[in-house]
């Protein structure tokens, strides 16, 4: 999460307005941290989908979480700026308990089925969290601390082994990627594609999770295209040009 939000500061320092209006962010985002966690405030607001209210804890933790929702959307990263600024604490709030209410907290939630397929490779990846917390203690909500507790009690197997094996297959391979998406700011692809003998990578600058639910209409056109003729040449840096330009939000 702290490389996605590198990022995005980095795009906001190449667009003049919003370097203007926001010249130093990411001092700006420790500061409100520093101040939630000192002082927490302990509020009722609605979830971002409608449900509650709900009482929830503000603190730094819940900052993180919420910024974590805010980037995990492509629609969402021009507001990521005046969001960490101005935003106000229910609305916040709100973002930082965006996954907690989808997946354990309102009545239609999953949560079995999120635990059974979370726990399964998630965990183990998840107990990097403590080291990484440490580290980048402003960035630690994105790591949910009763995560690990739930899977110990859930008890599903962990299959992380047999999935993280080097893929092997000697067939025509197109990988797309977010370059703000946790898989993008880790080059998932790129590791992917060093052990494919056969493969087109598209990377995406200015999009997030949802790349595989919100392409861009060029990579549409790449997938039909590689789908006719997967052994043909694919116009891959025109469609990574042609990908709009995150627009950002002005203070409010």
């Amino acid at each position: 999460m702290a490389g996605s939000f590198e990022s995005i500061i980095g795009f906001c320092q190449d667009d003049p307005a919003c370097r203007e209006a926001y010249p130093d962010l990411e001092a700006q985002y420790l500061q409100r941290y520093e101040q939630l966690q000192a002082q927490p405030a302990l509020l009722s607001t609605q979830a971002l989908t409608g449900s509650g209210p709900y009482q929830v804890l503000l603190d730094g933790r819940r900052l993180a979480a919420a910024l974590e929702s805010a980037m995990r959307e492509s629609a969402r990263l021009g507001l990521v700026p005046s969001a960490v600024l101005s935003a106000s604490n229910e609305l916040t709030a709100a973002a930082g308990i965006d996954e907690d209410v989808n997946f354990f907290i309102r009545d239609q939630a999953p949560s079995a089925a999120f635990l059974s397929i979370t726990c399964s490779y998630d965990a183990r990846l998840n107990r990097t969290a403590e080291i990484s917390d440490a580290a980048r203690r402003q960035f630690s909500g994105a790591n949910e601390p009763t995560f690990g507790r739930m899977c110990e009690s859930w008890g599903v197997p962990s299959v992380y082994d047999q999935l993280s094996r080097p893929m092997d297959v000697d067939l025509p391979v197109l990988l797309a990627s977010g370059d703000l998406s946790v898989s993008g700011v880790n080059d998932w692809a790129g590791s992917l594609a060093d052990a494919l003998s056969d493969v087109t990578v598209v990377r995406v600058p200015t999009m997030s999770e949802d790349l595989a639910f919100a392409p861009p209409p060029c990579l549409g056109e790449l997938r039909r295209d590689f789908v006719a003729d997967p052994g043909a040449p694919l116009d891959v840096s025109g469609c990574e040009r042609d990908v709009p330009a995150i627009e950002f939000v002005g203070p409010t």
